[in-house]
């Protein structure tokens, strides 16, 4: 259980790191 857990953060960090960049790559092209 812990084990997914940890799994689900690190998934979750890597969505949020690809959003974070996705929206860096908007704001740098506007």
């Amino acid at each position: 259980n812990v084990r997914r857990h940890s799994l689900e953060t690190a998934r979750d960090r890597a969505v949020a790191t690809a959003a974070g960049a996705q929206a860096d790559a908007l704001t740098t092209s506007i």
